[in-house]
């Protein structure tokens, strides 16, 4: 098949295939790896001349592979020596991504034949299988270090750890604004995808701060949101908490998780969130809340003293607004104090409303491509009415007497 004057079945005369008997040019001289290729073609070419003539009615043998006897060289794939339709299918492939080479200042670099991919081409006479390079780098300057392509998508690479979610009756009763920093602070996910408290609790969380300076649009959370009272004795304290059942014979609570509910307390000038945790007996399985009279009774004056709230049914109120009704007198009336808390409430909510909107229109202020469209702020917080204020000093008053 390789030697010259073949014909087909036919008579017509064969055209070489293979891509290794392109006439020589005589401009460019020959390097080391091409005198490495012609050596064993042109031996092989005279093997196979002698054998024909020896053997006058020679039986199709089959041949070896071009490949498998040609130790495959870089410089077989530039132009001189790789041409006519095998050019095209020497592109780099981009799907895959390659890694760094070891050696990058070595001008050429010998390749298996085991990693060059080869297509069979079917003839009337015979198959001879084709070498198709597969390259992800300029194989004309193969010195140049490849590059690395990531498959990852852009956004996962911008992407922070996601926030740990509330549980679901906490996200119905916190404000939304307040959702991000409390799960953020409070939990984290733990070994087997479930939600957690973190280690060392404190009683007060005080949420982040607006930044000085934004780069991007900001937004109305940090501008608007709570703080938080974590009121768990059993967790922080460790105190010792006794089973108020008779039956149970003095027997110790232990610690039951966190309530499934979370209140919002009113202060002078702003509310503030809060949250308990569950104690359960283990011999008669009952449960009690933390903020129940039935442990706040049984703690030491030094921890019940860290409780200033009293708990209604809908609402909770802080002491510093009990104070405000202890002093009774001309012109301090119940109707008085709730007038001087919205007012309170209403300025507070103000505040941080001109320091929110200030930030939008700098930022609005900056140039920019494309247009810029802000949150909108959470409603002020609705103070209770009069007959409220009323009931929950005259529990003040039943509790201290």
């Amino acid at each position: 098949m390789l030697s010259r004057g073949q014909t087909n079945l036919l008579g017509g005369v064969l055209k070489c295939i293979c891509g290794f008997h392109t006439p020589k040019p005589t401009a460019s001289p020959t390097g080391p790896a091409q005198r490495v290729v012609e050596q064993p073609a042109a031996a092989a070419g005279t093997a196979k001349k002698a054998m024909e003539q020896s053997q006058p009615d020679p039986q199709p043998q089959p041949t070896a592979p071009v490949a498998a006897r040609v130790a495959a060289q870089l410089s077989m794939y530039t132009k001189p020596r790789f041409t006519g339709s095998h050019i095209a299918a020497a592109k780099p492939n981009l799907n895959v991504a390659r890694r760094p080479s070891q050696v990058e200042d070595q001008p050429s670099a010998a390749v298996s034949s085991a990693s060059i991919p080869s297509t069979t081409v079917s003839t009337p006479d015979a198959q001879v299988p084709a070498p198709v390079p597969r390259a992800t780098a300029d194989v004309s300057s193969p010195a140049q270090p490849c590059s690395i392509v990531s498959t990852a998508h852009s956004g996962a690479l911008l992407q922070g750890p996601s926030v740990v979610p509330l549980p679901r009756l906490w996200s119905e009763t916190l404000p939304p604004e307040d959702h991000k920093w409390i799960g953020k602070r409070l939990f984290k996910m733990g070994s087997k995808g479930k939600p957690g408290l973190r280690d060392n609790l404190q009683l007060w969380y005080y949420p982040p701060q607006p930044a000085l300076i934004y780069n991007q649009a900001p937004a109305p959370d940090r501008f608007f949101c709570h703080s938080f009272l974590l009121w768990m004795p059993y967790k922080l304290w460790r105190v010792k908490v006794l089973c108020p059942n008779p039956a149970c014979g003095q027997h110790q609570l232990t610690g039951g998780g966190l309530h499934k509910r979370s209140r919002q307390v009113l202060d002078i000038d702003r509310t503030y969130n809060m949250v308990t945790e569950t104690l359960i007996c283990t011999k008669c399985r009952a449960s009690h809340v933390s903020w129940s009279q039935t442990v706040l009774q049984q703690l030491d004056l030094g921890h019940r003293s860290e409780f200033q709230v009293i708990l209604t049914r809908k609402y909770a109120c802080d002491m510093r607004v009990i104070r405000l009704l202890r002093e009774r007198g001309l012109g301090n009336s119940p109707t008085r104090v709730i007038k001087q808390l919205r007012e309170n409430h209403s300025e507070q909510w103000l505040h941080r409303l001109a320091r929110y909107t200030t930030q939008c229109v700098d930022f609005l202020n900056q140039p920019g491509v494309m247009p810029v469209k802000f949150q909108e702020p959470p409603e002020p917080t609705v103070v209770p009415s009069c007959k409220w204020l009323l009931t929950v000093y005259s529990q003040d008053i039943l509790r201290t007497g």
